[in-house]
């Protein structure tokens, strides 16, 4: 894998915006869903969604945000390790958010599934208790989708899609606009061993900040980053590879 680049230098695009970020689950407790991706690998989503989550808080204060997380470690013998859902709001509306953001990879007992997923809080697909999450969950599950290359993807309304009757418990009672993603299935064995993957967890948070870009109608840094798999004329994958750009140039 390519690794992704990260801005070294500052810049103030969303200087003023503050926003909560939500790493999901904690700590490797049962509701964490750990995963046997085979090879003596164990996936925890909250390891993956810490990790994720720690790339975008430094993405999003390179560009001037000022950024807030639900909780302060992933340590799985830290009391602290995994707060209540109504804590994980009481944070966002403490810190007075503009935004607030869950990040969650997907389980399913269908190892063929594998798509993205934005929720938001509302009583139909299409009609939202912020209108601004609603645009959100649209530019997001774009982003997720471009970035890791998943079947499909989807914005739903949380009730609906849930079926429980208040929606969503992380994004009940907030008083800012809130999304909850669920940016692929790391129960696709492929998918899983995708996500064990640091260079891969830093791209699902380069399309979240890609996401609040587009979201408050900001560009981004005059830098980027690139990313892919390197192969052999079979399609096998190359480790260990050094890759050189020759911007301006025709030459590979």
């Amino acid at each position: 894998n390519v690794n992704f680049s990260t801005p070294r230098a500052q810049y103030n695009q969303l200087e003023g915006v503050k926003i909560c970020l939500d790493p999901g689950h904690g700590g490797h407790d049962s509701n964490d869903r750990p995963t046997d991706l085979g090879v003596g690998t164990i996936y925890y989503e909250s390891d993956a969604n810490w990790e994720a989550v720690g790339y975008l808080d430094t993405l999003l204060q390179k560009l001037g945000a000022e950024v807030k997380i639900t909780k302060t470690t992933n340590d799985p013998d830290s009391p602290d390790r995994e707060p209540s859902l109504s804590d994980r709001v009481q944070v966002a509306n403490s810190f007075g958010a503009d935004y607030f953001q869950s990040f969650h990879t997907n389980g399913s007992d269908n190892k063929s599934v594998n798509y993205t997923l934005v929720l938001y809080a509302g009583p139909e697909d299409g009609t939202a208790d912020y209108a601004d999450a609603l645009d959100m969950a649209e530019i997001m599950a774009e982003e997720l989708f471009v970035y890791m290359r998943t079947t499909t993807h989807y914005a739903r309304a949380d009730i609906p899609f849930t079926g429980y009757t208040y929606g969503l418990g992380v994004l009940n009672n907030l008083s800012m606009p809130g999304t909850l993603s669920e940016c692929s299935f790391h129960s696709n064995i492929d998918e899983g061993r995708r996500l064990m993957n640091s260079a891969y967890r830093k791209a699902a948070a380069w399309s979240l900040l890609k996401s609040f870009l587009k979201y408050y109608e900001v560009v981004g840094p005059p830098v980027g980053e690139i990313g892919g798999v390197v192969t052999d004329v079979d399609g096998n994958a190359l480790n260990g590879i050094t890759v050189t750009l020759n911007p301006g140039s025709s030459d590979p």
